[in-house]
């Protein structure tokens, strides 16, 4: 399944100020330096705003986005758990810390921090639509099924909500289903070779052999290289 990493940061107009003086502007200093991928600088100026106010989640939550780009799993959740302590209905804080553990690997701990999202924020939708990866990813695809249906009618324009749903489907045997989520995450994104490829798959399974090499073909093409392998396994 396909997540959507939107780990929330603000966007500023950025002009580095020479004379910061309060926690606010070496927090400000701090997003303009993620914003343009200086997340070491970035960090230490989270450090100087937290050192002087070290009660404002956003200074927490904002120096965890930056150690989650650094791949600095553990730090990052530390700063985001600090997040929602300080501000137990933090929805961002959550929500940032449940992307990591799920790269991590912790999909139980990712499903609760979504569940925690969408109870102090309904309609974020990118919320379910990573409960629902989160879910998939421990086999529970019925209960993820829901997940997907809520983000999909919160953003119907979305090519890979409709990629994971049908992913799901497709791995609980319902493959006719799955091709018709596929079928229109491509005709909103053409150039999604993972939905070319997984639609190869289902095709394969209901007996569309000429189909599937077709989408294979085509995955291959957009750089969904392991589609070549199946082409030579099964399209001879």
């Amino acid at each position: 399944m396909k997540p959507l990493y939107l780990l929330t940061i603000l966007l500023l107009s950025c002009q580095i100020s020479l004379a910061q003086t309060t926690a606010a502007d070496f927090a400000t200093e701090g997003i303009c330096k993620s914003n343009s991928r200086d997340y070491y600088g970035a960090i230490q100026d989270f450090n100087k705003a937290i050192s002087i106010d070290s009660t404002n989640a956003k200074y927490y939550n904002q120096r965890g986005i930056a150690y989650f780009n650094l791949f600095y799993f553990k730090e990052a959740i530390r700063d985001f758990g600090k997040a929602i302590q300080l501000q137990p209905e933090n929805f961002e804080a959550y929500f940032n810390r449940g992307l990591v553990r799920g790269m991590i690997g912790d999909y139980y701990g990712a499903i609760r921090d979504f569940d925690k999202t969408i109870q102090y924020n309904p309609t974020f939708a990118d919320a379910y639509n990573s409960r629902g990866i989160a879910k998939g990813n421990v086999g529970l695809y019925t209960e993820a099924i829901p997940d997907f249906d809520k983000v999909i009618e919160l953003r119907p324009d979305v090519a890979d909500y409709y990629l994971n749903r049908g992913i799901a489907l497709e791995k609980m045997g319902k493959n006719k289903s799955a091709i018709m989520d596929f079928d229109k995450a491509i005709q909103l994104k053409p150039t999604l070779g993972e939905a070319y490829f997984n639609r190869g798959l289902a095709k394969d399974r209901i007996g569309d052999f000429s189909g599937a090499c077709m989408d294979w073909s085509t995955a291959g093409e957009l750089e969904e290289y392991g589609a070549y392998d199946l082409i030579k396994l099964y399209c001879k």
